[in-house]
């Protein structure tokens, strides 16, 4: 049985959060909790806001699809 990367909770949830953030795949995977998934989303949001400028340029959009 898989465990959370972060707590070693076995309520795992799907994640994609730096596959998103830095190349926008929808690679999911299920290796953190779901508390933990919430947690980390914040920071995919900060990188994604971040990176805006190099996403745009390679053609790259928010999970809206704007």
């Amino acid at each position: 049985m898989y465990k959370c990367i972060y707590c070693n909770s076995e309520d795992l949830s799907v994640s994609d959060v730096i596959s998103c953030a830095l190349t926008g795949a929808k690679v999911t995977r299920k290796f953190v909790c779901k508390y933990h998934n919430k947690f980390t989303n914040q920071y995919e949001n900060i990188a994604i806001k971040k990176l805006n400028f190099f996403r745009n340029k390679i053609g790259l959009t928010e999970r809206d699809g704007s």
